[in-house]
């Protein structure tokens, strides 16, 4: 039962993206697209497919923030920095929460946001997130 509703979580999601898709087709093949040049009509194309691309990806990441890592579960409260220091996962100073930080990774096809906890390197002094290997 479960599985079902899951399932239909991802249906929902589906369509919804489908109809993005749709709107952009119908920008791509609206009748002023007619009098532009092979290379304004190739930009558009990629413009359009690439944004929802990009947003495709969004939604799969934003889902499963942890196949980032490939590490299911809670992160690991100590890693290593590419300096060889360790590093400690980030947490909210009052409340001792892990930290989440948004920020933007750059693709193939363009920029998404991602969502993700991160390390403090003492030696270093700055904030670095699992995703950046």
């Amino acid at each position: 039962m479960v599985q079902r509703k899951k399932n239909s979580e991802v249906d929902q999601r589906i369509d919804k993206m489908v109809d993005k898709y749709r709107e952009e087709l119908k920008e791509i093949f609206a009748e002023e697209t007619f009098d532009l040049t092979f290379d304004q009509r190739e930009k558009l194309v990629d413009s359009k497919i690439d944004k929802a691309r990009c947003e495709i990806l969004e939604a799969h990441i934003a889902q499963d923030p942890d196949g980032l890592l490939k590490n299911k579960g809670l992160p690991d409260e100590l890693t290593q920095c590419l300096c060889g220091n360790s590093a400690i996962l980030s947490r909210d100073e009052r409340t001792g929460d892990i930290k989440i930080y948004e920020r933007e990774i750059k693709t193939k096809r363009g920029t998404i946001k991602v969502k993700e906890h991160g390390y403090f390197c003492c030696r270093c002094r700055k904030i670095f997130f699992p995703s950046e290997g």
